[in-house]
Formats: C-alpha cells, structure tokens, sequence
C-alpha cells in the first residue's frame, strides 16, 4: 500500500495513522474527505400500529474523530403499509441521536396512504448529509421511525407487507466526512 496524498503536501499512510508534512491529524484533512465509514444492516421487517413515531431500525454507532465534521447518512428499504383491515396514511422519519440526545432530522420523510384495503409497500432509499456540529468523541446513531397517521394503517420496513421470505431488511451507511 502506498501513501495517500490529500491537498497542499498533506499525506497520509495507508494504515491511515501516520500523518505526513504538515497534517497531524484528521482534522488536517480537506473539506469532503471520507474519513470513516461504518454500515449495519437490520435482517428482518419492523411495524408499527402506533400513532406516535416508533424506531423501526437504527445504524450502528459511529463516533465523531474530527470537530464539528459532518454525517452522510444512506439508508435502504422498503417501506409500506398494511391496510388489510381498513385504510389509512402513515408517516416515517429520520432521527439522529448524538451522545443520548435525539434529535428529528426529516419529518415526515416519507409518506404512504391507501384508500382501499391491501397491502402495499415499495422500495425506499434517502441520502442526507448531516451537520450534527458535535466535538471528538461523540457517539452518533440515526433511526428510521414511524407511525400511523389515521385509519387502520400499519406501517413497515425492510420487507414485503404479506411475504417474509422476500424481507429485505434495511441497510444503513454512515460516513464521516472533514467539515
């Protein structure tokens, strides 16, 4: 593995520890560097009949290396309702929780209704970068939450609303990047 050369003759080695010329740390890195990812996968489908925001899945914890850096979030999944009794709407939203403090981030992110009684749901991918302005050291999670809004709706993710052997899951990717 060679060295990694970053901007104005900052270089970094490929154990990603030793810093070259001027860089002492990651906080030496240029604006938009990656400087850590971490993914997490939920296996299974998660639901809801609350009328108040419930976690259905959450990414792995990762923790800030650099001041006040930045968050990009990917999350993955299927999303949908299950109306089999009734109709209804439902809402789910991203939530980002930074050292035991949550915080809502998108609200609602998404919405499904469905006016007849059936089983719905589709694929559903969001990228967010997020700007958390926490110090070194700080633990960051992010969760996708929902509720039912009326109706008889319950919402889903990470699977097929009357088929579990297609669950598809939901996958996070969280990215730390140089503010």
């Amino acid at each position: 593995m060679g060295t990694l050369n970053l901007s104005n003759g900052v270089a970094l080695s490929a154990t990603g520890t030793a810093f070259g010329n001027s860089a002492a740390s990651w906080s030496d890195a240029p604006p938009g560097t990656i400087i850590q990812t971490t993914s997490s996968h939920a296996h299974s489908k998660q639901s809801t009949s609350s009328t108040t925001y419930t976690t259905l899945a959450s990414s792995s914890d990762i923790t800030t290396t650099v001041l006040n850096s930045k968050i990009l979030v990917s999350i993955t999944c299927t999303y949908g309702n299950d109306t089999s009794g009734g109709t209804g709407n439902s809402f789910i939203n991203l939530m980002r929780t930074a050292d035991g403090t949550d915080t809502v981030l998108i609200d609602p992110m998404a919405n499904r209704q469905q006016n007849a009684a059936s089983y719905m749901s589709d694929f559903f991918s969001i990228t967010y970068l997020d700007t958390p302005n926490q110090p070194v050291g700080t633990v960051i999670s992010y969760s996708v939450q929902a509720r039912r809004v009326d109706g008889t709706s319950i919402p889903f993710i990470g699977g097929r609303a009357t088929d579990t052997a297609y669950d598809a899951g939901t996958t996070f990717v969280i990215s730390e990047v140089a503010p």
